[in-house]
């Protein structure tokens, strides 16, 4: 994977729909990879309206949707372990890291994390 492929988190896709036009600036050109977490969040958002729904769909629909193969699996449980992370977040963590992304996203949490995945924390 290059430095132009990322691994997307749940709040960019909430962010980038709300209309943040700094953040759809920063991943376009970009090949955008999310979780199956994060498609399943973003989804199951409260309140998601039926335009929303299509939103999430049109966003959804321009990523790769990266599942939970047993590489991730395993490397989530040793982060949820080690870094006492929430078992979303440990996911996508792994994910990210075996799948060699950088992971995109607005939640500082994922900043302990960094000595082993490449964190990009988007700040409004």
């Amino acid at each position: 994977m290059s430095g132009s492929d990322l691994l997307v988190d749940t709040n960019i896709i909430i962010l980038t729909l709300g209309g943040s036009k700094r953040l759809a600036e920063y991943v376009e050109g970009k090949r955008l990879f999310i979780s199956v977490i994060s498609e399943i969040e973003a989804f199951g958002y409260p309140g998601l309206t039926a335009k929303g729904r299509k939103q999430v769909e049109a966003y959804v629909g321009r990523c790769t949707v990266l599942g939970l193969t047993d590489k991730v699996k395993d490397e989530t449980i040793a982060i949820r372990a080690r870094y006492r992370s929430k078992v979303p977040d440990a996911i996508i963590a792994a994910t990210a890291w075996t799948f060699g992304l950088t992971l995109l996203t607005a939640d500082k949490g994922f900043v302990k994390l960094a000595e082993i995945i490449e964190v990009d924390l988007f700040s409004q």
